[in-house]
């Protein structure tokens, strides 16, 4: 008999659902610390709460870590990341090796079928999306699955929220996981349209059943469900015991055996972990510089606001002059010393202060592996000629070159994976290739090439003819 937990166990073929939710939810329970990080670095980038997520802060003082940002360093350096790596277009080229004419010309069919598909799927804009997820939470994450609702079925590409993939590390400690699941808070009524076959009555009480509080640090909105989506992969080639199910807390929604030695995941890992799942990214990197930033121009704020006030003197017969000229901004004052009108304007911090702030922020980027200057469009002092800056710009690239390359490694998964799915989709649609005023209709039975046939590589999208 399957363990309470075990929803992948062949003897719960049907009925999953029970099994598979109480694992997903009690996993994501435990993973509060985890779940709260990427509250917590979401709400850095952007400054302000991330919708549809929970966690908090450790301080409420007025000066908290949560405190509205007048520097946000940390924005400005993935922002620069994102400009600095993820401009860079790369196309996937198919090179054969002794081939004949004919099956060259398929090859270069095959190219513009992946680059028509890239455009059909927005992958590059999807790419940019990808990129900056992985430096903000740590991990970007992409999954190319069949568009069952569309018809023909046909390959896509969708982008997931890492708090969105509950994975036990205790499974992967040195090794890929072998399960992964998707957490998703679906309306019920669009749950209902996407799964017509499904009784309705099954999820409006699935819809009850769950409740308002998925874990004690998530809630759902009424009209939600909590939909798990989930990959268990064969322990061996050809062992037959992987499943993909989809189910919430009433029903299997879909279920099938799952064949392939990989989930239809593109992970990006900003820097890889020693040990487990989840990385550390960019903005986890970057939070004791922000707070102490935070912390530091909030002092400055109120210490200027407070003491580096303009002050007026004036001698007892000009008393009217300052009852006329006072305001919030500055005050004047009625002495019997001095002689006239005498201001005063005193200094809130000396200049330490300011100078450690500075220094702060280009610790910062250089931390992030930028320099201030690129993160504010600017050449650096001194470099003036095109070749110069040119120089610069790829030193900055190369600071940035282990990242890049994972994230150029990324593209060709997703053409990997494109052809793949399309491959066991079967059928022959048609795509349209376009470049300027050309365009071309490629059908896929003509540029379906076993994998053995042909090599990818990348290229900069600029070097190469698109005739």
């Amino acid at each position: 008999m399957a363990e309470r937990f075990d929803w992948w166990h062949p003897n719960l073929d049907g009925q999953r659902h029970t099994a598979l939710i109480d694992y997903v939810r009690a996993l994501e329970e435990d993973q509060y610390e985890l779940q709260n990080r990427f509250f917590q670095c979401g709400w850095l980038y952007q400054n302000r709460r991330i919708m549809g997520a929970e966690g908090e802060w450790r301080d409420a003082a007025p000066f908290s870590d949560a405190a509205t940002v007048t520097t946000n360093l940390v924005e400005s350096a993935v922002d620069s990341g994102v400009a600095l790596v993820a401009k860079n277009l790369s196309r996937i080229t198919v090179q054969t090796d002794g081939a004949t004419w004919a099956l060259q010309r398929q090859a270069v069919a095959l190219e513009r079928w992946i680059e028509a598909e890239f455009e059909r799927c927005g992958v590059y804009e999807l790419g940019q999306d990808h990129f900056r997820d992985a430096e903000v939470f740590g991990m970007g994450v992409l999954k190319v699955i069949p568009d069952r609702h569309a018809s023909p079925v046909r390959p896509c590409v969708d982008r997931v929220l890492i708090d969105q993939v509950i994975v036990d590390e205790r499974e992967c400690r040195n090794s890929p996981p072998r399960k992964i699941h998707e957490r998703h808070f679906i309306d019920k009524d669009v749950l209902k349209a996407l799964y017509p076959d499904v009784d309705p009555a099954l999820i409006d009480e699935a819809q009850k059943s769950t409740g308002h509080q998925w874990t004690s640090f998530r809630a759902i909105e009424p009209s939600q469900v909590a939909v798990v989506e989930a990959w268990k992969l064969p322990n061996r080639a050809g062992a037959g015991d992987g499943v993909h199910v989809i189910a919430c807390s009433t029903v299997d929604l879909f279920s099938e055996p799952w064949t392939e030695d990989e989930t239809p995941h593109i992970f990006f890992p900003w820097s890889k972990p020693v040990r487990g799942f989840y990385p550390r990214g960019l903005v986890e990197q970057l939070v004791g510089v922000q707070l102490r930033l935070n912390r530091l121009n909030y002092a400055i704020a109120r210490a200027q606001d407070l003491v580096a006030l303009p002050r007026g003197f004036v001698l007892p017969g000009d008393k009217k002059l300052a009852e006329q000229i006072n305001s919030g901004h500055g005050q004047i004052y009625v002495s019997n010393t001095g002689k006239g009108v005498m201001w005063h304007t005193p200094t809130a911090f000396g200049p330490e202060i300011y100078s450690f702030r500075r220094e702060l922020k280009q610790e910062g980027m250089e931390a992030a592996g930028m320099s201030p200057a690129f993160s504010q469009g600017l050449a650096p002092a001194g470099v003036e000629s095109a070749v110069a800056i040119r120089e610069v710009a790829q030193r900055e690239v190369g600071r940035l070159a282990i990242p890049a390359q994972r994230y150029e490694n990324v593209f060709l998964a997703i053409a990997r994976k494109l052809l793949r799915l399309q491959r066991s989709l079967g059928g022959s649609p048609t795509t349209v290739w376009r470049s300027g005023s050309v365009m071309q209709r490629i059908d896929w039975s003509k540029v379906d090439l076993d994998e053995s046939m042909y090599t990818m590589s990348l290229a900069a999208a600029s070097i190469l003819s698109r005739s």
